[in-house]
């Protein structure tokens, strides 16, 4: 360690270690929140799942961080090594109504966390329901014990999930016909496995991949609801077969499959525009409006962040990264898309695009800054003081590019030495 670097650890952090190591002796053995309770009350102390009988396939350590959610009561933490529970119990006592204690109470301060058995009960109940209807260990077993040493107690709670069913079969039904060769081919890409354990965490998963498959296939009305899932252990040792059936659609209609229809896009859309004030053109395929005498941003600026194309087969991952390409248009406060059902056909969905623009074309801003600085080579101090202003502009030339002009000055000076300390 260089001399430099000995005489700061010596002249600024020593005493202020010393100082936060003194305080915590006077002030710790004063924070005694146990004579708070009630004689019947136990402040809970310690908190701890135990895994035991596990199966040797059995993540142990990741199926308890999975059951510490279920947590309805943790202890209480510390602030500057005194439990926060002191700080809600020293100031909540009659007449403490003053804004500083209030802020302490609230602030620094935790409601203590006394031990509850109706509390304690949910806990051991959510992890066992959790491990037998969401991880396949059906016949797991969660209990508690409870160890108190004076006005402490320590919870911990002892599973014995037992063994997890495993994935014995996978099938993939439609009572809609017009799906059941599509089904057949999104089945060859399933997340799902034979001999993969029990998760409904992973049956989601399966669940929205398909949602997502029929979505970018023209199914813009499919949704989970439209997906049963259901298991059969009939005659199977720890092994459930599994069967992900398409619901049609309602009244057993067969689910619709649609393309894009029209597009209509506002280019400087606002709350009190007037269909009358507005103009359109025809460009790229679609409508375009415009309230103003030129179009804010060029239009083939914008045909470009569109991928929802006329007449195509609707893809929802279309649709969405249309949202997002024209959220990245500075120019634009605000993009609003409202869709709906071609009334002359029941398999078009026409598009209506809103563009808000910002209010202002210009920003500036202005910002100062302060810094100090040690340089150990030199062993100086610095003190500076930086000031900086920019001005940008969100559409130069028409086609929402950004540019900024910025300027930043600054001055530092050297504020004095440390104090010399001879090691």
């Amino acid at each position: 360690m260089k001399n430099s670097d000995k005489n700061i650890l010596s002249t600024y952090l020593l005493p202020k270690i010393i100082i936060l190591v003194f305080t915590a002796i006077l002030v710790l053995p004063s924070c005694n929140t146990t004579k708070f309770l009630k004689d019947d009350e136990l402040l809970l102390n310690r908190l701890d799942t135990k895994i035991i009988s596990a199966d040797k396939k059995t993540n142990v350590s990741e199926l308890k961080s999975e059951l510490q959610q279920f947590y309805k009561q943790v202890p209480n933490t510390n602030f500057l090594f005194v439990p926060r529970e002191w700080y809600w119990y020293r100031n909540q006592e009659p007449g403490d109504t003053t804004w500083l204690k209030k802020w302490r109470r609230n602030s620094l301060g935790e409601e203590p966390s006394i031990l509850k058995e109706n509390l304690k009960e949910q806990t051991r109940a959510g992890m066992q329901n959790y491990l037998r209807n969401k991880k396949g260990f059906y016949n797991a077993q969660v209990e508690s014990e409870v160890k108190a040493n004076g006005k402490l107690a320590s919870v911990t709670y002892k599973v014995n999930p037992g063994t997890q069913y495993t994935i014995n079969s996978i099938r993939y039904l439609s009572k809609d016909s017009s799906l059941v060769n599509i089904i057949n081919d999104i089945s060859k890409e399933s997340l799902l496995k034979k001999g993969d354990p029990i998760d409904a965490f992973n049956f989601d998963l399966e669940a929205q991949r398909i949602t997502s498959e029929l979505q970018n296939l023209g199914y813009a009305d499919f949704n989970l609801n439209y997906i049963d899932i259901k298991g059969d252990s009939t005659e199977l040792l720890n092994g459930i077969d599994i069967f992900f059936e398409i619901l049609p659609y309602q009244d057993n209609q067969a689910h619709k499959k649609f393309k894009v229809g029209e597009l209509k896009i506002y280019t400087d859309y606002h709350q009190f525009q007037k269909e009358e004030n507005v103009s359109s053109e025809t460009l790229f395929g679609s409508e375009y409006f415009k309230e103003s005498k030129d179009f804010i941003v060029r239009p083939s600026i914008i045909n470009q962040k569109i991928f929802l194309l006329n007449n195509a087969i609707f893809r929802a991952e279309d649709y969405r990264k249309t949202i997002r390409k024209l959220f990245s248009l500075d120019s634009y406060r605000f993009v609003k898309i409202n869709q709906q059902v071609n009334p002359l056909s029941d398999t078009l969905i026409d598009y209506t695009i809103f563009l808000t623009p910002q209010n202002n074309k210009w920003i500036f801003d202005l910002g100062t800054d302060i810094f100090f600085s040690n340089i150990s080579r030199v062993d100086n101090n610095l003190i500076g003081f930086a000031v900086g202003t920019g001005l940008t502009n969100r559409n130069a030339l028409g086609g929402s590019e950004r540019y900024k002009l910025s300027v930043e000055t600054g001055v530092e000076f050297k504020a004095g030495t440390p104090i010399q300390t001879n090691t």
